[in-house]
This record gives C-alpha cells, structure tokens and sequence, in this order.
C-alpha cells in the first residue's frame, strides 16, 4: 500500500446504539474506519482485543468510567483526540476534549448534512492541529 493513506479509526462510545451506529455510517462515508462501543468497559476491551491505533475517540462524557477509559486509552494511543458529544445545553467536563459536538436532543429531527459538516470540520482539524491543541465545534 505504497502511497496510501490509513483510514483514522473512530472509536464511537455511547449507550445509545442508534446514535452511534448512525455517526458510523457517517464517519465511514467521510472515509474514517468506525469502531462503536456501548460502554467504556466495551471500548477499551475493543481497543485492547483488536489491537485499535484511534484517531478520534467520541464518547459520552456522562457515562461511567470515561475518565479511567481515557487515561487507559491515551497510553497506548499518543496521538489519540477526545471528541466529548454533550446533550445541547450541557458543559463539557473540563480538560480532556480536543473538541466537543452537541447531540440531537429528544424527537427534533436530526440534519444528515450538519452532521457531515461537523464530521469532515472534525477530519480537517484532526489532519491540520496537532495532537495537543484543543478546538471547539458546535
């Protein structure tokens, strides 16, 4: 594969397993290799397991162990970015995200094109920043 770029991989963690699976048909037609998980337990099980080199990292900031999840994570993935999705309204916890996505909310409908955006913003920044800068997209 001379000449070829990897497809980053996105490991997307939430329990909700519509959210994700939708964000990975979404990631996986920008170009990006989706990886989902349900829980922070599943995720690092995943990594571990199939031996994953993460890119981005989306995840719930509300779920259990998201804090261990990305310490765990970031010492065998050095160039790993957090993406935090937050319900609309919420505060992201401080420090850890590179960047932060706000979730649909409740039964508002849910734009496949702003999605986009936000996804191939994300990829631009993700190949333009380094690893420690910090972005913010809405």
């Amino acid at each position: 594969m001379i000449g070829r770029k990897r497809s980053p991989v996105v490991l997307l963690v939430d329990s909700d397993l519509a959210f994700i699976w939708w964000l990975g048909e979404l990631f996986s037609a920008a170009g990006c290799q989706p990886v989902p998980a349900l829980d922070c337990e599943q995720a690092l099980d995943i990594s571990k397991r199939m031996k994953l080199d993460v890119a981005i990292l989306l995840v719930n900031p509300a779920m259990d162990g998201v804090a261990r999840m990305i310490e765990l994570l970031n010492c065998r993935q050095a160039n790993m970015r957090v993406a935090y999705v937050i319900e609309t309204g919420a505060e992201a916890p401080a420090g850890q995200a590179w960047t932060v996505l706000e979730r649909p909310t409740g039964w508002s409908p849910v734009s496949h094109w702003d999605w986009t955006r936000k996804i191939r913003r994300l990829l631009k920044q993700l190949e333009a920043a380094p690893a420690a800068a910090v972005a913010t997209t809405g």
